[in-house]
């Protein structure tokens, strides 16, 4: 028994719906809250001395970020956890 990798159609539809979301997390600033909590979270380790001084800050607070963003999808696909969007956020529909 293996990993089998999913049809084209299948990866493309998990894409799209990944995509979806990140997009989703820019527009309503929870990219930049994670984006902040991995620029902390970098700055705590180095000052504790639990990732070397030498250790390339922005590739590793990138990578806390994608970390967050991915936990906080599988969080949701979960419905553990949702997103609602604030009252008086809602995009508004054109009228065109």
């Amino acid at each position: 028994m293996g990993f089998s990798y999913p049809s084209e159609d299948v990866e493309e539809e998990e894409h799209k719906d990944v995509l979806t979301r990140w997009a989703v997390f820019m527009h309503y600033g929870l990219l930049r809250e994670v984006e902040q909590s991995s620029k902390w979270m970098t700055q705590f380790l180095k000052k504790t001395e639990r990732i070397s001084a030498e250790t390339n800050s922005q590739d590793f607070q990138s990578l806390l970020t994608i970390y967050g963003v991915a936990m906080l999808n599988k969080i949701m696909d979960s419905e553990k956890l949702a997103f609602v969007v604030p009252i008086g956020e809602e995009e508004e529909e054109d009228d065109d």
